[in-house]
């Protein structure tokens, strides 16, 4: 019944152009070791397309009233079982999103070849793959992906390769030195996060000097234990500066 409208040589091209694509996809999850990889999505792609000639050849082959949309609405409704179980949460993070959304597309690319729209299929799968690999570098690379977290995460448990501290500083309250230790932090490539100031009073409740907590951090790499005796002793030396200490965050 089907060849009334699809030839045999057409089922296969489409089954064959779906399997390369969505395997494709499937490729660059398998490389960077996700829980959907190469044959997974090289199976919804095929799956899809499959659908989609069934439901656009089957059910009425003389051509009367023929809806092509019938199974194949129903493959991004099922698609979510799918990308749900590719998510997961490890503490404050969920991982998995991309590789969701790449199951979804790839049904959607297994659609698309499955009705013949093969240049749809083919720029949906070359857009897919430049997100996932040169997007990905980019974001990795780019600053601005971690000053984009900080507005979004005030707890600031946004990135796991940053080394944070706590700097303790007691300080003169008469001193104003806030900007010159952010520019001394900047010469060892360590960001200011937060800052906390607080008087300290004596025992007959007189101000006497202030307390300042710094949150600090360096992205990608730990502190040495050089860089932290020299930040210790160039904040120290400051004017106005009466003790410093610096503290793992926890």
């Amino acid at each position: 019944m089907a060849d009334i409208y699809i030839s045999s040589g057409e089922i296969m091209i489409r089954l064959l152009v779906s399997a390369l694509l969505g395997g494709l996809i499937g490729m660059e999850r398998e490389s960077s070791k996700r829980p959907a990889g190469f044959r997974t999505h090289l199976l919804v792609s095929v799956g899809s397309a499959s659908i989609m000639m069934i439901s656009a050849t089957a059910f009425d082959p003389i051509g009367q009233g023929n809806d092509p949309l019938r199974l194949a609405a129903q493959v991004i409704t099922g698609i979510g079982f799918l990308g749900a179980g590719s998510i997961m949460r490890e503490g404050s993070e969920i991982k998995g999103l991309t590789t969701a959304a790449s199951l979804w597309i790839c049904a959607a690319i297994g659609l698309s070849i499955g009705a013949g729209l093969y240049l749809l299929g083919g720029l949906t799968t070359l857009i897919v793959i430049l997100t996932l690999t040169v997007l990905n570098r980019i974001d990795k690379d780019s600053k601005w992906n971690i000053i984009q977290r900080i507005s979004k995460h005030e707890d600031t448990e946004f990135k796991e390769s940053a080394d944070f501290r706590k700097l303790i500083i007691i300080i003169d309250l008469k001193s104003e030195i806030l900007h010159e230790i952010e520019n001394r932090l900047k010469e060892y490539k360590v960001e200011l996060l937060d800052v906390k100031i607080k008087r300290k009073t004596d025992e007959n409740g007189g101000t006497t000097n202030g307390e300042m907590e710094l949150l600090i951090f360096k992205d990608e790499e730990l502190f040495t234990k050089f860089e932290l005796i020299n930040i210790i002793k160039d904040i120290f030396d400051m004017p106005g500066v009466l003790d410093v200490e610096i503290l793992k965050r926890t």
